[in-house]
């Protein structure tokens, strides 16, 4: 990728304007990122609404088991009840009634327990203190008996009892005579409470929903929210076709009661046409899912920004690229005219120097930018590597997550293998190691972004282009470390890094100027070293004895400069670099910058052994009259 960085530059850089290819590039990126966020989503989503379906089957199966318990339960006190009746019929009524009296039948989860006769008549109760008889021929639970029920026991809606006064579930079941006949309903008054109580222990948020219902959406019982209902007078549910084909299943529907679109799932009672409900408000159903989509979306807004920035920077730098050609040509050409014009005046020299000045800079830019670039896509590179790892490790933990073992409704020994399998699964897929790698990884992509933030903005500090530049007091260390993040590349292959940096007064300065020197120094330092001989780079600061001036020392180990060229290399457009490696003006620019600040700069060169430059500038400006300083 690094090899087709320089293609992609020389070819953007022949287009007469790159905004074009740069454009289609970057949304190119853009739209691999938001499809990757898109798809990435709605597998989220399909996976959290199959988990949320699993709990709400596993939900309405401990429903269904504790619906089905209790009615086996009422099922087996009325047919003691009928066994009595069918044999003795009136006869044993005391002995029923000692029955319930003493408690050797339960009835606590019972308003009443009792007899109708064949004609209807309301003729037994287990109440200590009940009415005359009373005419029940018009209930339904009494006439569904009138002819042959297939389902043994009958489960009423919720109906105010008649002698009870409570609202009840009316549960039935016939008793005949031995030629076949009605001889009458043995009947138990179920509190619907008992049941809605039991629901609204499991917390299904603020807009769940169970019910028990016949497969036609008859309500026996329903509870939404924390809110109950039992007094019979709903309507009917409207169910999908599927409630009345299979025994068990799961649908999305917002016509359900309350136009509440939730997540269901249902179950049928076993020899029942009956079956539970429970819903789930999809919006609570699917909350793990937004904050994923949340994350989703900022990590594309992240890199949505990412990509902008790049094109933008790209382009930015390429404009410049194509200013600086043609601010180097203008100024090649008026410095020869000015050099031929030896009795030009003052001011035309000032704003030659100027233009000299911001010419250089942008033109060291320019042969940087590679360099930059690779500084930037370096952590770029681990940071893509990173987030590829982090991917996969999320994979895992999806497959732990959805193996992990749903202890309702299983056994000791089928819960201990399921969990052995986890842990199996667990140690095949490296689970420790991947906890323990993951927060490494995050400081790691945390800082690569850092990095590149930081060389971004440094970069942008160095590239001002103001013509008026203010005095200011600053840390030239600051500016130093600053100069370094741009020019890293140009001599981390060369050589070692040696900073001592001592810690310095803040001095009378324009810092954009002096990084421009910091910057020429240690780039011909860096050219002047040999790769195949890894060498030294050292800078050092200080302050001078006094304490009235800070000094900046940038030495290298290479090739050094000959005795009779030291006098030359601050005159403009010398250079000893071959051809596009230099303009011949940064020592000229730098030297310049120096006098300007009332410093100096001094060289010593061996060769062979290396060269040293030290710059010396002054705490404070000697005439303070002054405020600004022409770049």
């Amino acid at each position: 990728m690094l090899r087709l960085l320089p293609r992609w530059m020389n070819f953007l850089s022949k287009h007469k304007d790159p905004t074009l290819p740069l454009s289609g590039v970057a949304v190119v990126l853009l739209v691999l990122v938001w499809v990757f966020v898109f798809v990435r989503a709605q597998q989220d989503q399909v996976l959290i609404e199959q988990a949320a379906f699993g709990n709400l089957r596993n939900i309405a199966r401990s429903f269904k088991e504790h619906t089905q318990n209790t009615l086996g339960g009422a099922d087996e006190l009325l047919r003691i009840v009928q066994y009595h009746y069918e044999k003795s019929g009136d006869r044993d009524f005391p002995l029923l009634k000692d029955y319930f009296d003493n408690k050797v039948l339960d009835v606590r989860f019972f308003n009443q327990t009792g007899i109708i006769d064949e004609q209807g008549m309301y003729v037994f109760s287990n109440l200590k203190k009940t009415a005359t008889k009373v005419d029940l021929s018009d209930r339904e639970h009494f006439k569904v008996h009138l002819n042959t029920y297939p389902y043994g026991i009958f489960i009423s809606k919720p109906v105010l009892g008649r002698v009870s006064q409570k609202w009840s579930i009316q549960v039935s079941r016939r008793m005949n005579n031995p030629d076949g006949s009605l001889k009458g309903v043995a009947v138990a008054s179920f509190d619907p409470n008992y049941f809605t109580n039991f629901h609204k222990s499991i917390d299904l948020g603020p807009h769940g929903f169970t019910a028990m219902a016949s497969l036609d959406g008859g309500v026996r019982t329903l509870v939404e929210g924390d809110r109950s209902q039992i007094d019979g007078a709903l309507p009917n549910l409207k169910l999908p076709e599927s409630v009345g084909i299979t025994p068990l299943g799961t649908f999305k529907s917002d016509q359900v009661f309350d136009h509440v679109k939730r997540l269901y799932a249902f179950e049928r009672i076993n020899n029942q046409p009956l079956m539970v409900l429970v819903g789930m408000d999809e919006s609570d159903a699917l909350m793990e899912y937004k904050s994923h989509l949340r994350s989703y979306v900022f990590f594309g807004g992240v890199m949505s920004i990412f990509i902008l920035l790049f094109a933008a920077s790209s382009l930015l730098l390429l404009r410049r690229f194509a200013r600086i050609n043609v601010e180097l040509k203008a100024t090649h050409d008026e410095l020869v005219v000015t050099h031929r014009q030896a009795q030009s005046a003052t001011d035309e020299k000032l704003e030659l120097t100027q233009r000299l000045t911001q010419s250089e800079k942008l033109a060291a830019l320019g042969q940087l930018s590679a360099g930059v670039a690779h500084e930037i896509n370096n952590p770029i590179a681990f940071v893509a590597s990173n987030i590829s790892t982090l991917q996969k490790y999320l994979d895992i933990y999806e497959q732990i997550l959805d193996a992990q073992p749903i202890a309702e409704g299983l056994s000791v020994d089928a819960l201990k293998s399921a969990l052995e399998s986890v842990k199996s699964l667990k140690l095949q897929l490296q689970y420790d190691y991947v906890k323990g790698d993951v927060h490494p990884l995050m400081m790691e992509t945390r800082e690569g972004l850092e990095r590149v933030q930081n060389i971004i903005q440094d970069l942008k500090n160095f590239s001002r282009t103001d013509v008026q530049l203010t005095w200011q007091m600053a840390n030239i260390n600051h500016g130093i470390e600053s100069t370094l993040n741009i020019v890293n590349h140009e001599f981390k292959y060369k050589a070692e890094l040696a900073l001592e940096l001592s810690p310095l007064p803040d001095i009378q300065c324009v810092p954009s100027q002096l990084n421009q020197v910091f910057l020429n120094l240690i780039v011909n330092a860096a050219q002047a070293m040999d790769e195949s001989k890894r060498g030294v780079l050292s800078i050092r600061s200080g302050v001078s004895e006094d304490e009235s001036h800070v000094w900046v020392e940038v030495q290298d180990t290479g090739c050094g400069i000959a005795p009779e060229n030291l006098s030359k290399i601050f005159d403009p457009f010398y250079t000893s670099k071959s051809i596009g490696q230099g303009t011949g003006l940064g020592l000229s620019v730098s030297h310049g910058i120096v006098q300007r600040h009332g410093g100096s700069i001094e060289v010593h060169s061996t060769i062979g052994e290396g060269t040293c430059f030290k710059v010396s500038l002054p705490v404070i400006q000697a005439d303070q009259a002054s405020v600004q300083l022409k770049s």
